[in-house]
């Protein structure tokens, strides 16, 4: 059967395309042409670095992806970047001078096609027009923030970073509150909704119940690219903190300077080192460590955190006041400037190339 984007392009004044990025303008015509030659005229062309694209060059209505990457030295460069910016509902092809059965594999393990540039051209018309959305390989980013103690912020800090995640890469992000969390993400996001608000043009929201709780398999959650978990764990039973701590990509544990929320911090991070020396647990864990209280007098410095819980603390979040008359909590000043590179050390960048993207 005939694909939508497919049916589409046949038709006059459609604002769907395809989008084709090289480096070099005469492989990127090519493509152009050979798509042409298959009916196909709704394409478009980025001459750019593929590694280099920016958030204000991909738009939501993208139907399939076609990038040249020449020869090709480190994949994950690549998987990185689909996986965050583009729809994992739509097809994308990478075409390279690496002639590697490996390397196919390893892209298609990932639900990314790779083709060889000399001899697979031809095949980019199939990979397109069979392509099964959701294939199951494509792997959404998955990030659990977890507060160590009840009123640490930790539902203000998770949706906050899914709203710099979504500016920052304009795709698919959800806010997940778990179903021991505050259930205040109506009155964060000034959306009302029961259980479910999903809008692709805004970060979608959901709420778990003790029935759907911890669920990092949700079909209704597989097409996001972003997925923020919100879990209160300070009464967690251990085998859920091991669910939880398996299933992600990376973990952020929200601390206040309370004994009771380091004691809780540290439990967590000993459970995780036991899981990886089994080759499981979050393979990385960031320590927060929220103001959300302004009086911090005769309280322990970070200093003194940092040695009870025997690591290093990564972010400290300035207290802001929360506006109770708005519909809306944003963060603004010095808090959003420290979430922002928060979200910088999640996704491995330097804050030069950060900018780069806004």
């Amino acid at each position: 059967m005939l694909n939508s984007f497919l049916k589409q392009s046949i038709q006059k004044n459609t604002h769907d395309f395809i989008l084709i990025i090289s480096e070099n303008p005469n492989n990127a015509d090519t493509i152009y042409e050979y798509l042409c030659l298959k009916g196909i005229s709704n394409s478009k062309k980025v001459y750019k670095n593929p590694l280099e694209i920016t958030s204000s060059e991909i738009k939501c209505n993208i139907q399939a992806l076609i990038l040249y990457a020449g020869i090709i030295e480190d994949i994950d460069k690549y998987c990185n970047l689909i996986e965050r910016f583009f729809s994992k509902a739509i097809p994308c092809i990478i075409l390279g001078q690496n002639d590697s059965i490996k390397i196919h594999q390893e892209f298609l393990s990932r639900g990314i096609f790779y083709l060889d540039w000399e001899t697979q051209l031809d095949q980019i018309y199939e990979k397109i027009f069979n392509f099964s959305e959701n294939i199951q390989n494509k792997k959404s980013i998955k990030i659990s923030v977890l507060g160590t103690k009840g009123g640490c912020g930790n539902s203000f800090l998770s949706y906050q970073m899914a709203l710099i995640i979504y500016k920052r890469f304009k795709s698919l992000v959800l806010n997940v509150q778990g179903p021991e969390s505050s259930f205040n993400l109506d009155l964060l996001s000034g959306k009302v909704f029961e259980k479910e608000h999903f809008n692709e043009n805004e970060v979608c929201l959901y709420k778990e119940s003790k029935e759907d709780g911890y669920n990092y398999h949700n079909q209704k959650h597989f097409k996001f690219n972003f997925i923020l978990y919100d879990h209160s764990i300070q009464g967690l039973q251990k085998e859920f903190i091991e669910t939880i701590l398996n299933e992600s990509d990376i973990s952020i544990l929200t601390i206040t300077n309370d004994i009771d929320s380091l004691r809780k911090a540290k439990e967590v991070l000993r459970i995780n080192e036991f899981l990886l020396s089994v080759h499981q647990g979050s393979k990385k864990i960031y320590i927060c460590f929220n103001q959300n209280h302004t009086n911090l007098k005769n309280t322990l410095q970070v200093s003194d955190m940092q040695d009870l819980i025997e690591s290093r603390i990564h972010s400290i979040i300035p207290y802001q006041n929360i506006d109770k008359t708005s519909m809306a909590t944003d963060a603004k000043g010095k808090t959003l400037k420290e979430l922002e590179s928060l979200v910088d050390k999640l996704m491995g960048i330097s804050a030069k190339k950060a900018r780069k993207w806004f």
